[in-house]
């Protein structure tokens, strides 16, 4: 058996431990992530104590670099206009070493197994394969990222902080390998500048740079909208009147405060949406997905859900009163006061 057939072999023998190191990460996870976004928090508020010129953006990295030694890190990266090639950089690193405690008893297994090959696979072929958990992992938590993020520009520490007039939160390894986990900006948006931009945009022909819009502050009256993609879109603080959204894609977005009036969305996908604290008043959403949205402290007026798909979606206890839900709906629901009484399982 020579290198290659060796690796082959070793790959196929090792799975059911590399099954069991992502199971045991995923499963320790969830009693684990409070304390990580808490120290994430703090090296954040650290960082930006460091900060004395404009930056935009703010980087989030797993380093590669100890994990073959089982030391775990993350990497906080603060860079102005010009992101990576920045000259003065200001970084701050945390230990993140406990999220990821079972992968040590994985290496010891994948040493363990490498003996059998006689030195056709190495110590270093084994490090890789704890790499790629980790890091994929760690990439994974993106999506969770993205919630804990929702109002870091009311972070006391990142409204104190010299910005340009866009701020992008990166979060995975680098920049090729990273995705935007938190965007705002800073300059007003019409609503002419909003149907020049979207002009092309289709979910029939998806173009990643319609991911992640902002248009925060915007004012939108009298406008029929269908079938684009408004993915991760920034709406807060938004005027939205006499519209109608059909068959869009709104996955993630947020309008947190804002203000809707006489708005249809019909069809659409608007799970993971963030509605804290808007108003909305003849508001009426039609067979959408809304799927783990956030609708806690709204103030709503004549507002529907027809037919939505509404598992896990967040209500204070007055609101879900006015919601109008079906008792089907009401079997879905996360009401914030009471989670033992509606509740879902997710896990």
């Amino acid at each position: 058996m020579n290198r290659e057939e060796a690796l082959k072999d070793y790959t196929l023998t090792i799975q059911e431990y590399l099954d069991w190191g992502n199971r045991q990460l995923e499963e320790d996870y969830d009693d684990l992530e409070k304390a990580f976004f808490g120290q994430l928090k703090v090296a954040i508020e650290q960082l930006c104590e460091k900060i004395d010129h404009p930056v935009r953006y703010l980087q989030v990295s797993l380093l590669r670099s100890p994990m073959w030694q089982d030391t775990y890190q993350v990497m906080l990266s603060a860079y102005d206009e010009e992101y990576f090639l920045d000259a003065q950089p200001i970084i701050a690193v945390f230990d993140i070493g406990i999220v990821f405690r079972p992968l040590e008893d994985v290496r010891k297994n994948l040493y363990e197994t490498a003996r059998n090959y006689r030195n056709k696979v190495q110590k270093y072929d084994c490090d890789k394969f704890i790499m790629d958990i980790a890091v994929s992992f760690f990439k994974k938590k993106a999506e969770r990222a993205r919630r804990f993020l929702w109002d870091l520009d009311k972070w006391d520490c990142i409204k104190n902080i010299p910005k340009y007039s866009r701020f992008v939160v990166k979060w995975g390894e680098h920049r090729d390998y990273s995705e935007t986990v938190f965007l705002v900006d800073y300059e007003s948006r019409n609503q002419e500048e909003f149907n020049s931009y979207n002009e092309k945009n289709s979910i029939d022909n998806w173009d990643h740079q319609y991911v992640y819009q902002c248009f925060d502050r915007i004012v939108l009256m009298d406008i029929a909208i269908q079938r684009k993609n408004f993915m991760f879109m920034g709406m807060r603080d938004s005027k939205i009147e006499q519209s109608v959204w059909e068959c869009c894609m709104f996955l993630g977005a947020s309008f947190r405060n804002a203000a809707m009036r006489e708005v249809i969305f019909a069809g659409c996908d608007l799970s993971q949406c963030d509605f804290r604290k808007a108003s909305l008043n003849n508001v009426r959403f039609i067979q959408c997905k809304l799927s783990g949205s956030d609708f806690r402290e709204i103030v709503m007026e004549k507002t529907s859900f027809e037919n939505c798909e509404m598992e896990g979606v967040l209500f204070t206890r007055n609101n879900a009163a006015y919601a109008g839900l079906d008792a089907h709906q009401l079997q879905q629901i996360i009401i914030e006061e009471e989670p033992h009484v509606f509740y879902y399982g997710r896990g």
